[in-house]
């Protein structure tokens, strides 16, 4: 059942003054937990002490400058998010949970606002959107959804294009603007990622066991700095090492296109003419598939991350929380970024597909408003989730400085990409990259239909094609 209907700004600031984000708990309701302070109740600034660990935050991650100029007067500001993890909390039981409601309350502070928020699932908020855009009933300022449903969305006429809004004429360093064409493809911003919606502990690295390489760690540090740690490097540091295979948790489709992209690669890209393109050629993948295979035919331990914490492997990817496991206490590790393929690249790493994005409904909102504060939102949480983040593991975690500039570097590289998004949604798009490159670390000839497939590939693109059901309503299908 749908939480709200329309709330009045009246009411909407009265409910602001009890209600925290998703879930009805008053601010002054919240206790602490075993590791953290209690709440204080300053309803004015709606903030909280950090307690000497929970420290204030990385300078790296500071405030952005020339954000766009909001003054809501204070105005209720509503989001409804299909993903509570990165909503704004009700739960602040977690040093994480802490430094997301912070940035909210700091958002608020941005733009004399107070932004009020739901949790929904995206079948009640696809129905809920699509009966509002008949009955022109407004439903909210700021929508958060997976990624892999924006294309629906925009079949539906749902979203709004905000690529002529103010915060469209400046490249914010919290807006990952990659991930505009990897939702919504060429032709307009209908969805876009930030800092918000992005869990900096989920991103993927590379684990080090410092006893059991050859290399010593102020010379992997020092080549993450000046970006010589590549796919050649780290190979030959394996093959130097005994025990030097790796473990991960992840897929073994994950690990391909993650080797993939980090290697500079893009599977699908929409260059100036708007159509879309495939970014590879069997020229360009040569190298990378080289290394693939290398890197799974014969590197592969296992799935079992355990074999790392005991010393059996002395590599693991897996994601940077990984560094508050109970497994690392008096293990000498190390982590850096996912290589690059060629010296002096941009370190990437390939964010999941349903990594969430902002939306602004067609109708019913101040459009350019709504852009203006999904900026600031993530503004905000660039100092404080990613800066509290980076300090937190740097104040309990880290064993020596020299990890600060790589945990830097490993928090400053999602990429985003068309086909890991919709390559399921549009089976032409899977089929011609990342399904090819699956195929083509065990057989050989995979390029004979190269040309081929990416011609279908571009095809369904044009044509449009997005999925009809929702993950929910296909899984009752097929029940």
């Amino acid at each position: 059942m749908r939480t709200k209907r329309i709330i009045t700004s009246a009411l909407a600031l009265i409910l602001a003054s009890f209600f925290c984000s998703c879930g009805i708990v008053s601010v002054t309701d919240l206790t602490p937990d075993e590791t953290g302070p209690a709440v204080t109740d300053v309803s004015d600034t709606r903030e909280y002490v950090f307690s000497e660990f929970e420290i204030s935050g990385s300078d790296v991650f500071g405030p952005e400058e020339g954000l766009p100029a909001m003054d809501l007067r204070g105005d209720v500001f509503t989001v409804i998010s299909a993903v509570p993890a990165v909503a704004d909390p009700d739960d602040l039981s977690s040093v994480m949970s802490k430094a997301r409601f912070l940035a909210y309350r700091s958002a608020e502070n941005m733009t004399n606002s107070k932004i009020v928020s739901f949790c929904e699932d995206f079948g009640t908020i696809h129905e809920s959107l699509m009966n509002d855009l008949k009955t022109g009933l407004p439903y909210c300022d700021l929508l958060i959804v997976p990624s892999d449903r924006i294309l629906l969305m925009k079949a539906d006429g749902l979203l709004a294009d905000v690529r002529g809004t103010e915060f469209s004429e400046k490249d914010y360093g919290c807006l990952y603007r990659q991930s505009a064409c990897a939702a919504g493809g060429a032709g307009g911003i209908y969805g876009i990622s930030g800092s918000a919606l992005v869990e900096p502990g989920e991103i993927p690295a590379v684990f080090i066991n410092e006893e059991l390489v050859s290399k010593g760690t102020g010379e992997i540090y020092r080549m993450v700095a000046d970006r010589s740690w590549t796919w050649d490097e780290f190979i030959s540091l394996m093959e130097e090492t005994e025990r030097g295979e790796y473990t991960t948790p992840y897929s073994r489709d994950y690990i391909y296109s993650l080797a993939f992209i980090s290697s500079g690669n893009s599977y699908i890209t929409f260059p100036d003419s708007g159509k879309a393109e495939a970014g590879f050629s069997r020229e360009s993948l040569s190298d990378t598939v080289r290394t693939i295979r290398k890197l799974y035919k014969t590197k592969h331990y296992g799935n079992s991350t355990s074999s790392f914490y005991s010393g059996k492997t002395a590599f693991m990817i897996d994601a940077l929380s990984c560094a508050e496991n109970d497994g690392m206490t008096g293990l000498p590790w190390s982590v850096v970024p996912m290589p690059l393929e060629t010296e002096g690249g941009e370190y990437r790493t390939l964010m999941k597909r349903e990594t969430p994005v902002f939306a602004v409904p067609s109708f019913g909102c101040d459009q350019e408003r709504s852009a203006g504060m999904m900026v600031c939102i993530c503004a905000a949480a660039e100092e404080n989730v990613f800066g509290r983040y980076m300090e937190y593991l740097t104040a309990g975690y880290v064993r020596e400085n020299a990890a600060i500039g790589s945990i830097e570097l490993i928090l400053r590289s999602p990429a985003f990409d068309f086909a890991e998004v919709n390559g399921e949604n549009i089976p032409e798009v899977g089929d011609a990259t990342y399904r090819l490159i699956q195929g083509s670390v065990w057989t050989d000839g995979w390029y004979k239909n190269l040309k081929e497939l990416a011609k279908k590939a571009g095809e369904a693109i044009e044509k449009g094609v997005s999925p009809t059901k929702t993950p929910e309503e296909t899984e009752n299908t097929e029940k």
